[in-house]
């Protein structure tokens, strides 16, 4: 049961920052609102470990790969963010929370080839993915979202999908040399760091409007809380059904979206995006 609760929660932290994402990002801009998420929650994450006595030992051949991986993390975010932005949400976020699917590609050339049972998982997501992405008429009819609108965001999305599996596939083997906890702490380090690197370089403001600092805080506070969530649940021996529990914050973030912005969503496309929470679970509990 606690690990049911640890996943509910991670799932609910991290599907309500990102539906915040959006709200922040259409006032102040991807970069900014994405610059707070992950001040905040470095800071919050970093607060948590000294709290806790964690044991510090920031070296060895792990570092590389998290860095890689630590900037691959902040373009997933950005593409993350613009489709959120964009909209309509109920395409983009269930499209880029079928990830895991793609992970499994990626660890094939590895050696780790899936079985049959999740081939046809992988299957299921991707082709789900593929329906949610071409389900568009309603969003002409009620968001006066033209169809280029929405394939644009379909095609913003899937490349935050791909970016966060390359993403995951290096995590793991750093997480493997550095300690999980310990990995997730450098990868927002170097994530927070090459953002700061790039809006530096275009000159852009960082400082945000202070009506939405409260917004903002809580923003970063939930992600991170997601991850801790995540991770401290993950401990013991529910390991499993933390994982496919958490995978369904792309639900949240699709109700907030159905009933906070009215966005419209269709039986059809409630079906897809409850094929692709399936399918991912199934990877999950199978992983």
């Amino acid at each position: 049961m606690n690990g049911v609760l640890w996943g509910l929660g991670s799932a609910g932290a991290y599907g309500t920052s990102d539906f915040i994402a959006r709200l922040t990002s259409r006032n102040i801009g991807v970069r900014r609102s994405l610059f707070a998420m992950l001040l905040t929650g470095t800071a919050a994450l970093t607060v948590y470990l000294w709290a806790t006595g964690f044991k510090w030992a920031l070296s060895g051949p792990g570092v590389p790969i998290v860095i890689v991986a630590g900037v691959l993390n902040m373009i997933g975010l950005l593409l993350l963010y613009a489709a959120l932005t964009r909209g309509p949400i109920a395409v983009a976020s269930p499209i880029v929370a079928a990830h895991p699917a793609l992970v499994l590609i990626l660890l094939v050339p590895l050696g780790i080839v899936p079985n049959l049972l999740q081939c046809v998982a992988m299957s299921v997501v991707l082709g789900a993915v593929a329906f949610l992405s071409r389900e568009m008429g309603q969003y002409e009819k009620f968001l006066q979202f033209d169809r280029a609108h929405v394939r644009r965001t379909a095609a913003i999305a899937a490349a935050a999908a791909v970016v966060f599996a390359v993403q995951i596939v290096l995590a793991q083997e750093a997480a493997a040399r550095l300690g999980t906890l310990q990995m997730a702490w450098l990868l927002r380090v170097v994530a927070l760091g090459s953002l700061v690197i790039l809006m530096g370089a275009g000159r852009e403001p960082f400082a945000s409007p202070v009506r939405l600092v409260p917004a903002l805080v809580v923003q970063g506070l939930l992600d991170v809380g997601g991850m801790i969530f995540f991770f401290t649940g993950s401990v013991g021996t529910d390991r499993a059904v933390v994982a496919v529990v958490a995978s369904t914050f792309t639900a949240v973030t699709v109700l907030l979206a159905r009933f906070v912005l009215r966005e419209p969503v269709s039986m059809r496309q409630w079906v897809a995006i409850a094929t692709i929470m399936a399918g991912v679970a199934f990877l999950a509990a199978a992983g």
